[in-house]
């Protein structure tokens, strides 16, 4: 606000306070400034209204501020209490000064306190200031970049355990599921049928896994990336490539794999009872890339409820179901084979239909855009890492085929798809993991992935302990349930077991390579550990059989679990193990002593009516591993996935 300009003729008296000092107004300094310097004075106008005197008289003359000399009509101006620093624009003034001053006034009034008045507001202003000051040393809360890293680092613990929850429960119902084909199979037909059915299963299983060119891998790791980015074009362009290129190479790939059936069965197998089977199953070739892409493609989209959907019990489910209408339907080999077929093509239109869903949502409308280099550039080096890796857990089978008979290929096959309990949580969490390694990754989060990545190993191993225990321990017992001439096989699944509890305990190693980059690390690790595996394949399968095949793979995957272990410590800095860790191992240790005074007690018999008592002598040793590890306190971030867990899967109220 301006001051008031009055142009009169103050009384003599009021000419003695002339040379009066200034008072001094308290003001904020901040908000005011006094306008003695600054001030402009209007001319005197002949129409001035009669209110200006009346507003000069109601002023104190101590308040009186007066501009001209003593032979002069002086000025009489009425300074501000309060007035906001603004800007000036001398060259307004010129142009609005003389049609402002020749207009009438209209009446206006002011008001000016008395002494008691402005007192009190000068202790009021002197008490705000005094009370500001006071508050500036008061301890605020103040969020630290720290604190904001461990309230992110918490949330992203909820969130993987809480998704990792759905995934592992689709494991182990996956897990079950298979367990229960594989039963039904060995007790619907003979070993040599089921070692055949095996066979020529893996035979497909390798080149279908092969002919996705880790565009699998490759989806899983620039999704994420794109959509942290916000690209949603490069995302929608990638899943369209991917899925096309799997379609195409799958059904290339398929056709020369029946083409070349009969030489197989007469150069690798020796039989030719091999060739049809074989021919049956290259229908398998390009469902299973598919599977394999679509399956990565709800992965990469965090839409773990759907790829549990499609690939861990939809697949599974329609296989089991068709395996005994197509035994009461006479089939023996081929109802094992058509089910099997059957039940992933089921897996792919679902897994279809339900990726085309979950990406519209992401993408949208937006137009596809392409980076065929930068996609390829990755694939490749991962596609020679995907072959040895299905190389490496087929190796086993594929030289028991050549230098053993069809029934040992059988009892091998029971004692190995046993083992996979073990990693049955390593894969959950992978499940989780690895789009978050991405996204980490491409924020240079580093700190909350090693912390992370430790959480997952801790809990990774925790949960494969004690099947690996239960393994060991229950090994008669479990293997009983195919069959009695299964239980042969005892000592194999405990070789396998301990291969994958290995596997499990260094926890996401691999992921942590292959999501940051580092495609050709992986890739030569897998180069020399296929090496090790088929020299030690060589060695040890045409001696000892079983047991041979199962040494080899076991070492040939401990040691490439320690050599990505190492690599990710020198390369990342991160060590994927915590001491408390070995909580997990004073409470297995605990609950096999329980097991192995159960076994004096429990008495299993063999085929379906091993099943209760397998039962009786597993979950006892369950319950008392879960009381040791409550008994040793669990972490704080051990109690978050708790909380994660028990929130995911509690049912919330009908409104």
């Amino acid at each position: 606000m301006h001051p008031l300009h009055t142009n009169i003729e103050p009384d003599r008296d009021d000419r003695n306070h002339a040379n009066a000092p200034e008072p001094i107004y308290p003001v904020l300094d901040a908000w005011t400034h006094l306008r003695d310097d600054t001030a402009q004075v209007l001319p005197r106008h002949p129409q001035l209204s009669s209110f200006t005197q009346n507003a000069a008289s109601d002023i104190s003359p101590s308040q009186q501020i007066f501009s001209g000399s003593d032979n002069e009509p002086r000025t009489l101006i009425i300074p501000p209490k309060l007035t906001l620093p603004c800007k000036q624009h001398p060259y307004l003034a010129s142009a609005f000064e003389d049609p402002i001053s020749s207009l009438d006034t209209a009446r206006m009034f002011a008001i000016s306190p008395g002494e008691s008045q402005r007192q009190q507001q000068d202790m009021l202003l002197n008490s705000i200031i005094e009370d500001i000051a006071c508050q500036e040393t008061l301890g605020l809360p103040v969020i630290t970049s720290e604190m904001q890293a461990q309230s992110d680092q918490h949330q992203v613990i909820i969130s993987t355990a809480s998704n990792a929850a759905v995934a592992g429960t689709g494991d182990l119902i996956y897990a079950v599921l298979r367990y229960v084909i594989n039963v039904v199979m060995t007790n619907l037909v003979s070993q040599s049928v089921y070692g055949t059915y095996i066979t020529v299963y893996t035979s497909a299983s390798v080149i279908g896994s092969t002919v996705t060119f880790a565009l699998d891998n490759t989806i899983v790791r620039f999704v994420p990336t794109y959509r942290v980015k916000g690209e949603h074009g490069l995302a929608k362009g990638l899943i369209h490539f991917v899925v096309w290129m799997t379609l195409i190479s799958g059904l290339l790939f398929g056709a020369l794999f029946y083409l070349s059936t009969t030489g197989l069965a007469h150069l690798v197998y020796h039989q030719e009872a091999y060739t049809l089977p074989l021919k049956e199953v290259a229908l398998l070739v390009p469902l299973i890339a598919l599977q394999a892409v679509l399956a990565s493609g709800l992965q990469a989209l965090k839409a773990i409820k759907l790829k549990v959907y499609m690939d861990r019990l939809i697949q599974p489910g329609v296989s089991l179901v068709l395996i005994g209408i197509f035994y009461f339907l006479g089939l023996r080999l081929q109802a094992l084979i058509l089910a099997t077929i059957c039940g992933f093509l089921a897996s792919v239109i679902t897994g279809q239909i339900l990726l085309h869903q979950s990406s519209r949502l992401l993408v949208g409308n937006a137009a596809p855009r392409y980076e065929w280099k930068t996609w390829l550039n990755f694939a490749w080096p991962m596609s020679f890492n995907s072959l040895i890796q299905h190389l490496i857990n087929s190796t086993d089978v594929l030289f028991l085929t050549v230098f053993a008979t069809a029934a040992q290929v059988g009892h091998y096959a029971v004692a190995s798809r046993s083992s996979l309990f073990i990693i049955m949580p390593l894969l959950a969490f992978n499940t989780i993991f690895s789009p978050l390694i991405a996204e980490h990754y491409a924020r240079r989060e580093l700190e909350q992935l090693a912390s992370l990545s430790k959480v997952v190993t801790r809990w990774a191993f925790s949960l494969s302990l004690p099947v690996f225990l239960c393994l060991c321990i229950f090994h008669e017992a479990i293997l009983s349930i195919f069959s009695r001439d299964y239980t042969v096989a005892g000592i194999a699944l405990i070789i396998l077991s301990f291969g994958n509890l290995v596997n499990a305990g260094t926890g996401s190693t691999a992921l942590l390579l292959t999501m940051t980059g580092h495609a050709r690390v992986v890739l030569a690790n897998s180069a020399v550990t296929i090496t090790v595996n088929i020299g030690l394949a060589f060695l040890l399968v045409p001696r000892f059989n079983i047991i041979g095949a199962a040494v080899a793979t076991s070492l040939a995957v401990i040691i490439l679990n320690i050599a990505y272990l190492i690599e990710v410590y020198w390369i990342l800095k991160i060590l994927t193990f915590r001491w408390d860790m070995l909580k997990s191992v004073v409470a297995g240790g605990v609950a096999s002593i329980a097991g192995l005074l159960l076994l004096r007690i429990i008495h299993v018999g063999y085929g379906y009516k091993a099943i209760f008592g397998t039962l009786a002598l597993i979950i006892p040793f369950l319950i008392i591993y879960t009381l040791m590890l409550t008994l040793l306190r669990f972490s704080k971030e051990d109690r978050m996935v708790f909380d994660a867990i028990r929130v995911k899967f509690e049912k919330k109220p009908s409104a």
